[in-house]
């Protein structure tokens, strides 16, 4: 009892979280949900495994930050003893970086190798399709459209052309997973040492190099031919820039190099993946806050710079120039379009005619039996029309209205679609395990019908990437597995813990978080979380975490980098 009176913040942590946990897994079971004891026993299970997870953090954090303060107290003293040097001191040097960056590559390139010529998604297959003028889910190939970033479009495309002018697409596939993955190693390599020069002990920035090394998910996301590898690295050094500027209280942006900087990357996430400018605003509006008057504008900058080229340059000037086709509405709407779906699925007999029929000229007459619990793509759409854009005012009344009389509907759809971030890991009656975040392999395949007209058909036995997938299929389902590769640890456990643990340790490092929450409050509105693309939205929480948790394992706070 003792316990609970001291910890009841964790507890009530725990329990909302495991609340969210035990109505993701009733939907995917059941899809539905309604009281039962067996679920009320599954929140109970779920409450007590989460708060033992957050309590053993807050201890750890508690003999950390204890030890930490001795060591301090040694150094003022003059009398911490001096065992000799180390094999990785993490130096900000060109050797500390080529050591960290060794190890960190060293460990992928199995990765690369089984994977070879690299793994190409989904919607990079789209994507190709369009920069080499074949008919596509988003035209006949006639123009580029920026439903995906047309910068992402661009540089795909012109990795497959050099590999064709060298002797075949894949080749240029390869090439490109060489590049894009040493670019994030160099990243990941840069984030160790800067962690290590705040303050870090060496153990730990030992240990966050083991993890870039060796957690799966780093090489396969980092080689990919997806827009979110090659957004992944802008992400990083501007999540870096932004906790040194927080760190520094703006010091850091006096240097015009840095502030330039902030900006580039700022810029660059932005035209890789569509959410990037959303996260830039975010981060940067709420970042001034935290800084001495006189500093705060060149803190904005970032967000001011990044909106008007996003908002302005682009859309006004260089598409139109260009010929480039904007992305359509559906994509922002695509949860209010999936719960009038699922609505007109459960409850077909109690919409009104005329609301069916102001949904169905948006959504088209067999929406209900295109809706899928998992993903929006088949209730959106890939494409836009004028006579939908006519009655979506019309259409958003509907739903407002609906949302009213069938609030229970609307939350079933939300959280099943969502729930990849709420849900633990769960095996359905097919043996398919859910609630993971798994890899790709299988991409390296090249199995799409245009591959051979585009040129990157892979003629070979596909065992490499099979055994790759099964092993990491297998190693995310066991026991020890479950939980690294949990999509809900990264998504919002370990999130919701840092943010409790530093607004009650920390308060005036909360700024460092706010890259991460940014991108936290962007997982809400994804057009999907329980599939294997769910994934690619997920891992920018992943590769940011180290860099959070700093806030809390830093004792000290230096001079500025520049």
């Amino acid at each position: 009892m003792r316990l609970l009176r001291t910890q009841w913040p964790l507890m009530l942590i725990a329990a909302i979280l495991s609340l969210f946990a035990t109505a993701c897994e009733m939907l995917l079971l059941t899809d539905h949900l309604s009281f039962s004891f067996h679920y009320a026993f599954r929140f109970v299970i779920y409450t007590l495994f989460l708060f033992s997870l957050f309590y053993a953090g807050d201890r750890l954090l508690d003999r950390f930050s204890a030890k930490q303060a001795d060591n301090e107290q040694g150094r003022v003293q003059g009398h911490i003893e001096l065992k000799g040097q180390h094999h990785f001191e993490f130096p900000l040097t060109r050797r500390g970086f080529l050591g960290s960056l060794g190890v960190i590559y060293l460990c992928w390139l199995p990765y690369l190798i089984l994977t070879y010529p690299g793994v190409i998604w989904y919607d990079t297959q789209q994507q190709l399709q369009q920069f080499f003028g074949i008919p596509n889910v988003f035209g006949d190939g006639s123009h580029l459209s920026d439903h995906h970033p047309v910068f992402d479009t661009l540089i795909f495309g012109s990795f497959v052309k050099f590999g064709h002018l060298i002797g075949s697409g894949n080749a240029g596939v390869f090439l490109y997973a060489i590049v894009q993955s040493l670019i994030t190693a160099s990243v990941l390599a840069l984030t160790v040492l800067y962690l290590r020069r705040i303050g870090v002990p060496r153990q730990l920035c030992k240990a966050t190099m083991l993890f870039f090394a060796l957690f799966p998910i780093f090489p396969m996301y980092s080689s990919a031919m997806a827009k979110d590898a090659v957004f992944l690295p802008y992400f990083l050094l501007f999540s870096l820039c932004f906790v040194e500027t927080a760190r520094t209280k703006g010091d850091f942006l006096r240097n015009p190099w840095a502030l330039t900087a902030f900006i580039v990357f700022a810029v660059l996430m932005a035209l890789t993946k569509k959410t990037g400018l959303y996260v830039v605003i975010v981060a940067c509006l709420f970042l001034p806050f935290f800084l001495p008057k006189g500093r705060r504008i060149r803190a904005f900058l970032p967000a001011i710079i990044t909106a008007l080229v996003m908002m302005v340059a682009l859309p006004k000037v260089v598409f139109p120039i260009a010929g480039i086709q904007e992305g359509g509405k559906q994509e922002v709407l695509g949860i209010a379009f999936q719960q009038s779906a699922r609505l007109l699925r459960e409850h077909p007999n109690e919409v009104g005619p005329q609301d069916k029929e102001t949904i169905y000229k948006v959504l088209g007459r067999d929406v209900d039996k295109r809706y899928e619990w998992w993903a929006t793509d088949s209730v959106k759409g890939y494409t836009w029309s004028d006579e939908q854009n006519k009655h979506l005012g019309e259409y958003m009344k509907v739903w407002v209205r609906n949302l009213a009389e069938h609030p229970v509907s609307y939350v079933e759809t939300y959280l099943a679609l969502e729930q990849g971030w709420l849900g633990a890991p769960t095996v359905t009656k097919d043996g398919r395990l859910h609630n993971v975040a798994n890899i790709y392999a299988l991409g390296a395949a090249h199995g799409f019908p245009e591959a051979e007209q585009l040129g990157v058909a892979v003629h070979r036995d596909p065992s490499g990437p099979k055994l790759l997938q099964d092993s990491m299929d297998w190693l995310a389902g066991t026991f020890f597995g479950a939980l690294p590769f949990s999509r809900a640890l990264w998504a919002t456990w370990i999130p919701v813990f840092l943010v409790y643990e530093c607004l009650r340790r920390r308060r005036e490092r909360f700024a460092w978080l706010l890259p991460m929450l940014a991108t936290f409050l962007f997982l809400w509105v994804s057009p999907t979380s329980a599939t294997i693309e769910g994934v690619r939205y997920l891992v920018p929480m992943i590769y940011v975490a180290p860099l959070s948790l700093a806030c809390l394992l830093t004792h000290r706070v230096q001079n500025p980098l520049v």
